[in-house]
């Protein structure tokens, strides 16, 4: 036998044995289709599909919406204004209910006269004085050592004659509010001093209601994203002249006001961590809605804890629904110098919500910073899903208050 054919014969042989001993070499076919059997046990078709956009569209609706902290708003009955007056600290008012319900001091508006009570144009002195008599203001003495009301400082007295310290002051009088951009001050002082009661009379002619001071609270909540949150309820009361605005808030106010302070730094370290060096505006609201969907999560579970409402909990501590992600993302394009408006409105099934309008190159933009960083969780492009689009591509999800609003560029930023 050739040797050739010997070794083709001892090839054959071992193959045989091999076949033999390990059974059917399986083809690759029956590969493929044994493991993608095994692969899909207990699961559907749809886990194997790629997510539309609508159904995309259908979880960030169903996720994350619905969070959104908005207060109730009531008008108080007598018994329940009362009750208010009587159980808040004088220092967490502003304006008081003593006195006359004047200017402040207790002096009578709009009747002519001057501050004190004094009639002008007699030819007195301020304190009803007559000049040239040789008389200090106020009628006293020159030289006696008294004070300038006529009362002698020896005793221990205020200027105004009362004990120091015996609780015998003359009660503060309200505020006197002649007009809207009065009251608004007034209210915006209230969320910057963590303030729970306004008390004011209405001057010339001006007068409010329920829906005015509604439209007051949604502008300063717009316009101050560090001071004017955590309210749970608001409203007023009123009789005669005399008004009454009242906040509570969802935590005591003195823990309020420390995170409202804290806030300042926290979003000083921020500013820092976000290196703009260079980039165009577009670049720079393209870096904020990175870093803060690097850095802040959505809660998995209701009840939400309410700082995740704030700006503060974003930057402290990574967690904020969705007022948290815009009243962050405002405060640091504000910083940026990018103009940056909070919106809040509600979504297609019915929870509220809040995002924001950017404005680029003398436009107006949507930019929903909450559903870009949900969005990436089903898109590996999805952070920037609602990134600079324009009113209709939003409003396949959500409604709002339009007539208050910005209104977009007809296009999306081409970037």
């Amino acid at each position: 036998m050739k040797t050739g054919k010997k070794w083709t014969l001892l090839l054959l042989m071992m193959v045989s044995f091999v076949l033999t001993s390990c059974g059917k070499v399986p083809d690759v076919d029956s590969v493929l289709q044994n493991g993608a059997t095994e692969f899909s046990q207990g699961k559907t078709e749809k886990d194997f599909a790629l997510i539309s956009s609508e159904e995309i569209l259908n979880r960030l609706i169903d996720d994350f919406s619905g969070s959104r902290s908005e207060p109730d708003a009531d008008e108080l009955s007598d018994d329940e204004a009362k009750k208010i007056q009587d159980s808040t600290d004088d220092d967490n008012k502003i304006g008081g209910t003593g006195g006359d319900g004047s200017e402040p001091g207790g002096t009578e508006p709009g009747d002519g006269s001057e501050p004190g009570g004094t009639e002008p144009g007699d030819g007195s002195e301020p304190g009803g004085t007559e000049p040239g008599d040789g008389n200090e203001p106020g009628g006293t003495e020159p030289g006696d050592g008294s004070e300038p009301d006529g009362t002698e400082p020896e005793d221990g007295s205020e200027p105004d004659g009362t004990q120091p310290g015996n609780g015998t002051e003359e009660p503060e009088g309200p505020v006197m509010v002649a007009s809207r951009d009065d009251l608004k001050k007034l209210m915006h002082q209230m969320f910057d001093e963590t303030k729970e009661v306004l008390n004011f009379q209405c001057a010339d002619g001006f007068t409010t209601t329920m829906d005015e001071i509604t439209e007051l609270y949604l502008e300063i909540e717009r316009e101050d994203p560090i001071d004017a949150i955590c309210l749970a309820r608001y409203g007023y009361h009123y009789s005669g002249n005399s008004w009454m605005i009242f906040y509570e808030y969802h935590m005591d106010v003195d823990t309020l006001r420390m995170m409202k302070e804290e806030t300042h730094g926290l979003l000083t370290e921020a500013v820092q961590n976000i290196d703009v060096t260079g980039l165009s505006d577009y670049e720079i609201v393209c870096a904020v809605n990175d870093y803060l969907c690097d850095t802040v999560e959505y809660p998995d579970a209701e009840p939400y804890a309410e700082e995740t409402h704030t700006a503060y909990s974003a930057f402290k501590n990574g967690s904020a629904v969705c007022d948290g992600y815009s009243r962050a993302a405002k405060l640091l394009l504000n910083e940026f110098g990018v103009e940056c408006d909070f919106v809040v409105g509600t979504c297609t099934n019915g929870g509220g919500h809040a995002w924001n309008l950017v404005k680029l190159d003398g436009q107006w933009y949507q930019l929903d910073v909450t559903w870009n960083d949900g969005s990436a969780e089903y898109d590996p492009n999805g952070r920037s899903m609602y990134l600079l689009v324009t009113d209709d591509y939003m409003k396949q999800s959500r409604t709002w208050d339009e007539s208050v609003y910005p209104t977009s560029a007809a296009e999306a930023y081409a970037g």
